[in-house]
């Protein structure tokens, strides 16, 4: 096969093609220090740019004073690291550089060696000099592997490929989506493993997709055979509350005995949908880095070459990667790069860029290529990324180039689509048999010896063993979902004392501190709140909810756009002085606990992978309080696969429980179709199995007692809230410290006093209470207007509890903002009509169906808005 190369366009310095590499130059040179180059001028850089640039004439292209040795920074673009491909020769080097335009008649041998080997080195992006000088250092040293390595790294292989053999053979035509043709993944994750006590890793997080998973969970984490080949036969434990998951999709944790060290492994289980772990496995090493205090725990993520550069979480993840929010030391990625994707073998078809993990340049990181039928390779590899994220907490890129040798599964035909390259494959030799035959050319091994091996190995299978010795299996944690009772409450063992004195505490700034005038503003509304001058609104309760944990020694993290000031400035956690430059204020740290922190950040532009990294830490530090905040609720969308995949199907499927609070920004303001709707209809349509919970609280009391009750609640699901906007400094929606006090969170609620004179009883959720109160106060009406605070698990007794008082009601209304396509309506309508007294039925008012979820236009949204209000008393 013929390989496509892309290299710079050469011209003219002052062409605008090479602007960029102008710019490279220059900020290479600006970062440099005295001591690296004292007397380096700009105008040296741009002399150093002309000596290898071409000038064009009518006819012809020639090069003045072109380099003789341009390995070392385009060298990977030559390597031979495609074991489908021809090896490049020196003079097919020399050829294509000549072709390109670079007037070189010779390459220095050991310079093409080192470079343009099986092994490749791609790290001419990077701005930190050193990091550079010495990653190309580290690369060219001579590596040594001694014999008895060599045999283990054959027993591997032997181990990669007998495993997919044994497969084919017991269970014909399953699926099992093969690392056939990238065998050397094994032994490379083999190797990562073997020297994390030497880098003094206390752990290993590793998230990948489908392909190759099997044999990591049998052959790197240490699963029993006998438990692997259950799930084929259909055999394997079920647990009959979940629903479970496909075996490739299948997480795992084991702790392996290395050298004397106990390293915990965990590969985390993930859906069908590729690099959404990605997110996902960062944010669970993040918290175990937050409960274990210690850094030292490595994050792997394992990603295909066409998903790696196609799917955009992949863009996010890397672009939080060193923010302080989401920063983890640094994480190792490796690239299987089977050059095809599905049915696409067309590089120009998959991506705009060169390499599969070019992207990666986003982020100032080296990418490693090798040659998967090289393992020895592989190993050098392996050992040079590990050093280099140890050294510098940044991450690393390893792209690991092999072939798929069956179709996109193992039911698929590749050979209708690839034909040439398929014809290829099948003739191609396995790694196994390629490293075998050079262990006995330099006689290390005999055709016998070899043979006991593949047997041995197959014994193991047979009998049902681990094939990793000094591995111990986590048993997974039994969770059964009847002994959760969503209906657990909670109360606040506070007195009012001790609440009004937190309240004192986060209303009171240092002395020499001065923030903006309505900042300043609010801080003083809140001080009398504090003394009980004025009512409490939503920013004061919910911040003395966290008030409240942190004193007892809880953490909190919290996360989103704007989260620190909020959207709609409602909560200023972090003040920012109006004189000090960066100088910030937390108005929650006087009463933290000296065990308990708050985190609160401003997220990046980005919701998939954020909310994935939240879910993913939410998981492991599950004795924090973790919260994602969306700047609008239909932001949401953004993050859809997070959602669906793993928030609210993660427990039916991997008994993975998660207390994520999101808060989505809700209500119909007129802001148009973008900012109205947090799309509650679709989280109902996701709720079943008690797997969610959606709230949607409507006063200051209700959202304090809400967060206190999510925390402290033995019911472990994840929490939608759909949160206010207008309602943040509505006079109506006020609470009182007594009701903070002496109140709980109320799923059901009926202010009703005079029961049994009303004309008919309207049930509505969320904003448009208010709405429906102030018409009725207005316009004399007496109805009884019943809230649904929680929306999911439905309270249907409660609710039926409610409505017991109007068995003499023939008039029930169900009111909603949304229209009747979206909102609560379709979902839960039934589910209210089962609690109506005498087999009443509601009426429905509110929207008409539409395809948008509100009005762009402000007069119409009024007029819509007026209307459902007053249909809801006069229908």
């Amino acid at each position: 096969m013929k390989k496509t190369y892309q290299f710079f366009k050469k011209s003219s310095y002052l062409s605008a093609e090479n602007l960029n590499y102008l710019e490279q130059n220059h900020e290479q040179y600006e970062s440099l220090n005295d001591d690296d180059a004292p007397h380096i001028l700009k105008e040296d850089v741009i002399k150093s740019f002309q000596s290898t640039t071409m000038s064009k004439t009518a006819n012809s292209v020639e090069t003045s004073n072109a380099p003789t040795d341009l390995l070392p920074e385009l060298g990977y673009r030559f390597a031979n690291i495609n074991p489908l491909e021809t090896a490049h020769t020196k003079e097919s080097v020399i050829k294509a550089l000549h072709d390109l335009g670079y007037k070189i008649d010779h390459v220095n041998d050991i310079t093409f060696a080192q470079y343009c080997g099986t092994k490749a080195l791609d790290v001419y992006h990077l701005a930190d000099k050193k990091a550079k000088d010495w990653l190309h250092a580290e690369f060219i040293k001579k590596t040594n592997i001694d014999n008895s390595d060599k045999l283990n790294l054959l027993k591997e292989l032997v181990a990669a490929s007998g495993f997919e053999k044994y497969l084919d053979l017991k269970f014909v035509g399953q699926k099992r989506f093969s690392l056939e043709g990238n065998d050397s993944l094994i032994p490379f994750l083999n190797r990562i493993i073997s020297q994390l006590p030497d880098y003094d890793y206390e752990s290993i997080s590793i998230g990948m997709a489908h392909r190759g998973r099997l044999n990591v969970l049998l052959n790197v984490c240490g699963m029993l055979s006998e438990t692997l080949l259950a799930m084929f036969s259909g055999h394997e434990k079920a647990i009959s509350e979940t629903s479970g998951d496909v075996k490739y999709h299948a997480g795992f944790k084991s702790v392996r005995d290395v050298n004397g060290t106990m390293i915990p492994i965990t590969l985390a289980n993930n859906p069908s949908h590729l690099e959404f772990i990605t997110p996902v496995v960062m944010g669970e090493v993040r918290g175990i880095q937050k409960i274990t205090n210690s850094k030292n725990h490595l994050a792997l993520t394992i990603h295909g070459d066409a998903a790696f550069s196609g799917q955009g979480t992949v863009m996010e993840s890397l672009s939080m990667s060193n923010l302080p929010a989401n920063t983890v030391g640094g994480t190792l990625h490796v690239v299987v790069d089977n050059v095809i994707g599905f049915t696409n073998d067309s590089v120009q078809d998959m991506r705009s860029s060169f390499g599969c993990a070019d992207i990666a340049k986003m982020i100032d990181a080296p990418i490693f290529y090798v040659n998967a039928d090289d393992p020895e390779a592989c190993l050098t590899v392996a050992d040079l990324a590990i050093k280099y994220i140890k050294k510098y907490r940044k991450s690393a890129f390893v792209v690991l180039q092999g072939y798929r040798r069956h179709g996109h599964n193992e039911g698929d035909e590749p050979s209708m689509t690839s034909p040439e390259k398929y014809t290829e494959i099948k003739s191609h030799p396995i790694c196994a048999d390629i490293y075998a035959k050079n262990l006995m050319d330099d006689q290390l091994l005999t055709e016998d010896v070899y043979t006991t091996l593949q047997k041995d190995y197959k014994a193991i299978l047979d009998a049902g063993k681990a094939t990793i010795d000094n591995t111990k299996i986590l048993d997974k944690k039994q969770h059964y979902l009847e002994k959760e009772n969503w209906r657990s409450s909670y109360k606040l063992s506070l007195s009012k004392d001790d609440l009004l004195s937190l309240a004192k505490h986060i209303t009171t700034l240092p002395t020499d501190f001065e923030c903006h005038k309505s900042v300043m503003r609010v801080m003083k509304q809140r001080s009398d709140m504090a003394s009980e001058a004025r009512p409490l609104d939503w920013g004061m309760a919910e911040l003395l909810a966290y008030a409240v944990l942190l004193s007892n020694g809880h953490s909190i993290r919290l996360n989103g756009q704007d989260a620190q000031r909020g959207t709609f400035s409602h909560r200023h956690a972090i003040l920012h002085d109006l004189h000090k430059d960066k100088h910030k204020y937390s108005i929650l740290s006087s009463v933290c606990a000296a065990n308990a922190s708050f985190d609160i950040y401003n997220s990046l532009l980005s919701e998939q992978g954020v909310l994935g990294f939240e879910y993913g830490y939410s998981l492991i530090a599950n004795e924090d309080l973790v919260i994602w905040e969306a700047q609008f609720g239909d932001f949401a969308n953004g993050a859809q696969v997070i959602i669906d995949q793993f928030i609210s199907s993660g427990m039916q499927k991997w008994l993975e429980t998660s207390k994520i609070m999101m808060y989505l920004p809700h209500g119909y303001e007129g802001m148009g179709p973008e900012h109205t709707s947090g799309r509650l209809e679709r989280f109902l349509q996701l709720s079943a199995q008690n797997n969610i919970q959606i709230c949607t609280p409507t006063t200051p009391a209700q959202m304090f007692h809400m967060i206190l009750r999510q925390y402290h609640r033995d019911f472990t699901r994840p929490l939608i809230v759909m949160t206010p906007k207008s309602l943040l400094r509505s006079p109506y929606a006020t609470s009182t410290i007594d009701e903070l006090v002496d109140g709980q969170f109320e799923t059901v609620i009926d202010r009703t006093e005079e029961k049994k004179s009303v004309e008919g009883v309207i049930l509505c959720s969320g904003k448009v209470y208010y709405d429906l109160l102030l018409y009725m106060q207005k316009h004399d009406k007496h109805y009884a207007i019943i809230q649904l605070e929680q929306l999911y698990p439905f309270p249907d007794i409660e609710l039926e509890k409610a409505l017991k008082e109007y068995a003499h009601i023939k008039k029930f209304i169900w009111c909603q903002e949304e229209p009747m396509n979206q909102g609560a309506w379709y979902v839960l309508r039934s589910r209210m009509n089962a609690c109506l007294p005498n087999e009443n039925q509601l009426t429905y008012v509110g929207r008409e169906s539409a395809a948008s979820p509100a009005v762009g236009y402000h007069n119409r949204h009024l007029e819509e808005q007026a209307k459902l209000i007053e249909d809801a008393f006069n229908i």
